[in-house]
């Protein structure tokens, strides 16, 4: 993804953020994405997926997400909001009914870009970029840090450097 999309999907996050709250300094930490999926209109399931490699999924039609019930927190988390990023990027997708998430490295080579978009959404919806800031000037705990915006550590660590707040 280039810069630019970078700040679109960003920007996108934000957007329903503040459709969820007023403001940033009213966004709860972790973020609750019961009132982001309430808000948007989707329902939300959880289940045992026959596939062991799918994590989650998302159902055009239905407008449904669905989540592997014995995932940990952190893994919910992210899946839930990974397939809200499918659901606001890319609602328009015609040839996807349904979008499965999966580790990158089992996903058809022509849907690694809308996965990384929807990796990127999913990042900034649940560590939005001025709150990740403003915590980081205080605490520069990777694991704290993530403790906090109910992430895993490495999903910390990856948006810390994708902001330049910290090396590889």
């Amino acid at each position: 993804m280039n810069t630019t999309r970078i700040h679109e999907v960003e920007d996108k996050a934000l957007d329903i953020l503040l459709t969820v709250y007023t403001n940033e300094d009213a966004f709860d930490l972790p973020i609750n994405l019961s009132k982001v999926t309430k808000t948007l209109g989707l329902s939300l399931k959880e289940g045992e997926f026959k596939d062991e490699e799918v994590v989650g999924a998302y159902d055009q039609v239905s407008q449904t997400i669905y989540i592997a019930k014995n995932d940990p927190y952190v893994r919910k988390a992210f899946t839930i909001a990974h397939e809200v990023g499918h659901f606001v990027l890319h609602g328009d997708e015609k040839k996807k009914e349904i979008f499965y998430r999966k580790d990158l490295i089992f996903v058809d080579k022509e849907m690694v870009p809308l996965e990384q978009e929807a990796n990127c959404f999913a990042a900034s919806l649940l560590m939005p970029k001025g709150v990740v800031l403003r915590y980081f000037k205080i605490i520069r705990n990777v694991e704290m840090l993530a403790s906090i915006f109910g992430v895993s550590f490495s999903a910390m660590r990856l948006r810390l450097k994708n902001l330049e707040l910290i090396d590889a």
